[in-house]
């Protein structure tokens, strides 16, 4: 018989359970099918759950107050801040057939990217229709993968993307997150000055800015300049005028010229700085990613006693989480980790993360006015490395408060060449560009060759070069299951493969050093972007100082030489860069190029190509094929290729014509 002591010490453990319970409610809104009822092997059928979650956060704990504005939000009669985001969770009807793994993604301005890097799903992202499982490689594994909103929907309709995608505009499948805004104490806004870049599209020689923030005042407060398409200040065309049209949006005309040009090259873009108010309590998408996954990994049921859709019968069934993002959201979750990786109760969240595509940057959740969608300049650190830096007088990096309190995850950083070209190579060094020892639990990849994400089609559109094919999903579908083998069984991952100071392989960004060919007809950057110290008191922040400018260095045909390179890389058919310049001027962003070969030696003597043509490479269609395959099976060794795709890759090569022909 239970005595009275022990009942009220039952009765307040639950009471401190649910005060500490994040996920107040995970509304469930309906479940349905998924991929057409398709089968996945031994996990079976998945389906789709959508709902809402609802979070409380208690500002007092010190887990929450380092997040900004946190203070200043609104407050419900508990004391706590609420907020909400919508959730679309797929899962193995039968979760014991799932493998026990979950994989967490904050989607990309609203949409999910996961099952495009790892099921190479191109088709429809209707859930419910089977070409949207691609070749089922997560659903093949029994994974159940999380997508989640953490970006706050846009009160207007019209843009395709406010701050860089830090809003997400109406629309029907987009997923998105309800945070509060901040206020004074005394209920006033809050305001601040801002910088805001202003683009395209023009029409009838006008300019509709969407502002991220709403103006405080809509009388002319604001000051607008004109940048280049290298970022930097010009004079703005004669006759140029510009209005608030309302709180949330700005024209710009001008009867001098084009305003998306600047002397006639296009990629140029306005800024203005003016007094903006209402800010999101941004941070607060950093604790909806957390307490999300805390929630369905570990807990049985909401505060409502509604059910953990992931632990059927009471019983969780996640016994490990990952989380991955690419672009803005691999920043994202690299964010998270630097901030926190533990819950209220003190419980790891993620095992594992996968940061694809991030470059050498975080990204500015939680900052006063965040648009985290933008990218530029970012401040110190770098990398995952604590260290110091003598230009900022910092000590830091992205594991610094882990690393502190042992809740650190495995880690696996995944770039391609565009990010270096795009201020990304600092990932790689300290700051003052010397090589630097990465931590026991990360590993890092250069996905050479490759760009930002691969082009689904070869076409110019607006660069000068055919834009980079060459696909790095294969790899990305390999070190998954390898980041899996280390969280749950300790077996480390393929040693990390990226650009060196020491080996020559990472140097300065500049032709000469870089080592780049004189390709006939191709640019190569004359300016790569660069991380700098600014001075953030100031709007917009005042240029101090610029970082080491680094490239990987190319090979004889123009491509990177270190890191992961593909069969296609290795055996090549072109050259593949992660850059691409932009017809009429300035570069095409996040687009690499693809640079066929001469088919013979005569046709490249006659073009002045320095790259040996594909009959002075391979003799016969025989020599490349087993080229190709000898490649393939070196990767697969080396863990960096599954069985599954080298067959894919070996075939597609054999179905090429011979002497092959450009995609």
């Amino acid at each position: 018989m239970r005595t009275p002591g022990l009942a009220l010490l039952a009765i307040l453990a639950l009471f401190s359970a649910q005060a500490m319970a994040r996920v107040v409610a995970l509304d469930v809104t309906h479940t349905v099918p998924a991929f057409g009822g398709a089968e996945f092997g031994k996990t079976g059928r998945y389906e789709i759950v959508e709902g809402v979650a609802r979070f409380e956060v208690d500002p007092t704990l010190p887990l929450n107050a380092m997040l900004v504005n946190v203070q200043r939000a609104p407050r419900n009669a508990r004391g706590k801040v609420e907020f909400d985001v919508d959730v679309v969770i797929l899962k193995p009807v039968d979760m014991t057939r799932a493998n026990g793994r979950l994989i967490y993604e904050p989607v990309n301005r609203g949409n999910k990217l996961a099952l495009g890097m790892f099921n190479t799903a191109l088709g429809s992202r209707d859930l419910t229709l089977a070409e949207a499982a691609g070749n089922g490689f997560l659903m093949r594994q029994g994974y159940t993968v999380v997508f989640a909103g953490w970006q706050p929907p846009y009160p207007l309709s019209g843009p395709v993307s406010v701050g860089g995608g830090s809003r997400i505009p109406p629309g029907p499948d987009a997923l998105r997150a309800r945070l509060p805004i901040a206020h004074q104490p005394d209920g006033s806004a809050v305001t601040a000055l801002r910088s805001e870049v202003i683009a395209g599209p023009v029409q009838n020689g006008k300019l509709i800015g969407y502002l991220t923030y709403p103006v405080a005042d809509a009388r002319p407060n604001g000051k607008l300049s004109l940048r280049d398409v290298n970022g930097k200040a010009v004079p703005l065309p004669d006759q140029t005028s510009w209005r608030y049209l309302d709180e949330w949006r700005v024209e710009i005309t001008s009867a001098g010229g084009d305003l998306a040009a600047v002397n006639g090259v296009p990629g140029a873009g306005y800024e203005l700085v003016y007094t903006a108010k209402d800010p999101i309590v941004y941070g607060l998408a950093l604790a909806s990613m957390r307490d999300l996954t805390a929630f369905l990994r570990y807990e049985a049921r909401d505060d409502s006693g509604r059910p953990n859709p992931l632990a059927p019968g009471g019983k969780p069934a996640i016994q490990k989480a990952i989380a991955f993002g690419a672009s803005q959201t691999g920043r994202s979750i690299k964010t998270l980790v630097y901030h926190f990786n533990e819950d209220e109760k003190g419980r790891i969240v993620f095992d594992g993360v996968h940061a694809h595509i991030s470059g050498a940057a975080l990204n500015s959740q939680n900052v006063e006015f965040g648009s985290p969608g933008q990218k530029g300049g970012e401040a110190f650190p770098y990398t995952y490395e604590t260290l110091f830096d003598p230009v900022s007088r910092r000590f830091d990096g992205y594991l610094a408060r882990c690393q502190g309190n042992h809740t650190c995850p495995k880690i696996i950083h995944t770039d391609s060449d565009a990010e270096p070209v795009a201020a990304g190579g600092l990932v790689f060094t300290d700051t003052q560009g010397r090589d630097m020892q990465l931590p026991d639990n990360v590993r890092m990849y250069l996905l050479s060759g490759t760009q930002h994400g691969p082009a689904a089609t070869t076409a110019r559109g607006m660069c000068e070069q055919m834009q980079n094919p060459l696909d790095y999903r294969p790899v990305l579908r390999a070190l998954l299951l390898a980041l899996d083998e280390w969280v749950t069984t300790g077996r480390q991952p393929p040693a990390s493969r990226y650009p060196r100071r020491a080996d020559g392989t990472l140097v300065n960004a500049d032709r000469s050093s870089v080592g780049f060919p004189a390709i006939p007809g191709v640019k190569f950057p004359d300016a790569i972007d660069r991380m700098y110290l600014s001075d953030a008191s100031l709007v917009p922040p005042l240029h101090i100082v610029d970082y080491p400018a680094l490239l990987p260095r190319a090979d004889a045909d123009g491509s990177s030489m270190a890191g992961v390179r593909v069969p296609e890389l290795q055996v090549p058919l072109a050259t593949f860069t992660g850059f691409n310049a932009r017809a009429g001027g300035g570069w095409c962003i996040a687009t690499g190029s693809y640079i066929p070969f001469a088919t013979t030696k005569a046709a490249r003597e006659q073009a002045g190509d320095p790259r040996p043509s594909i009959e002075e490479r391979y003799p016969t269609q025989a020599a490349y094929l087993a080229a190709v395959a000898k490649a393939a099976l070196s990767l697969q060794r080396d863990r960096l290729l599954l069985e599954e795709d080298a067959q894919v890759i070996r075939k597609d090569a054999a179905q090429q014509g011979w002497p092959p022909k450009p995609r």
